[in-house]
C-alpha cells in the first residue's frame, strides 16, 4: 500500500514480526483504531506484559523478546501524547482474569488499562463473561482510519501471519461492526482499582 510505504519511509524501523511490518506504519497514520480483542491487544500492553506474552510464542525469537516487548509499550505510550488518535477497545473480561506473568506484572498492566480509559481519547468497553459468545471475539481484529487517505483498513492477525483487508476480512469486520454497535449496550465501561503488589488478575470492578 503506497501510504504504508510512505509512513514506513517517515518512521524508524519497529520491532515486530514480518507480517506486522506493514501495520505499524498504518496504525501510526491513523486518526481512528477500532480493537476487538479476547485478549490485551500490544497496543495496550506494558513491557512486562509483552515480554511474558512473547516469550511464549512459538515463532518469536528469544533474541527479539526484549526489542518486540519494548516496542509495544512505546506505540502505547503514544496514546498519552498531544495529537493521538480516538481509540475504541472492545475486550472480553477474560481478558482482565488471565493471568500475564506475575501479580506485580498483571497489577501494573491493569493500572496501565485503567490510565489509558481515563484519557479522553481512548474508550475500552469490556464484555461480561455473562454475555454469553460474542461473534468479534472469535476473530480478533482492527480497524484503522486513516483520514488523509479516506479509508478503513480492516486488519486480523494470526499466529503465523496476518491479513490486511482482503475480501473476507472486510465482510468479517463489517459482520462485526455491526454487532459490535448492536451489542454495545452489553458492554461496560472499564473501571479498573488501584493496582497493588497483592492484587490479583481479577483487580478491578465493572461500571455500568
Amino acid at each position: 500500500m503506497r501510504l504504508g510505504a510512505e509512513a514506513r519511509r517517515r518512521a524508524a524501523p519497529e520491532r515486530v514480526n514480518d507480517w506486522a511490518k506493514q501495520y505499524i506504519p498504518l496504525e501510526r497514520a491513523a486518526t481512528e483504531i477500532r480493537m476487538v480483542f479476547n485478549e490485551i491487544p500490544g497496543l495496550l500492553q506494558t513491557r512486562a506484559v509483552a515480554k511474558a506474552q512473547l516469550s511464549r510464542s512459538p515463532v518469536v525469537l528469544a533474541a527479539d523478546i526484549e526489542g518486540m516487548a519494548s516496542a509495544r509499550e512505546e506505540r502505547g505510550n503514544r496514546l498519552f501524547e498531544a495529537g493521538a488518535p480516538q481509540v475504541w477497545v472492545v475486550l472480553g473480561e477474560e481478558a482482565l482474569l488471565r493471568q500475564v506473568g506475575s501479580r506485580d506484572v498483571m497489577a501494573a498492566q491493569l493500572k496501565r488499562l485503567r490510565e489509558m480509559a481515563d484519557l479522553p481519547t481512548v474508550s475500552i468497553r469490556v464484555i461480561p463473561l455473562d454475555c454469553g459468545t460474542y461473534a468479534g471475539l472469535s476473530c480478533p481484529f482492527t480497524l484503522l482510519w486513516i483520514e488523509r487517505a479516506k479509508a478503513t483498513i480492516a486488519y486480523l492477525e494470526t499466529l503465523t501471519g496476518a491479513d490486511y483487508g482482503s475480501p473476507l476480512g472486510r465482510i468479517a469486520s463489517r459482520l462485526i461492526r455491526r454487532r459490535t454497535m448492536r451489542c454495545q449496550r452489553q458492554t461496560r465501561s472499564l473501571c479498573l482499582i488501584a493496582a497493588s503488589p497483592t492484587c490479583t488478575n481479577a483487580g478491578y470492578r465493572r461500571r455500568a
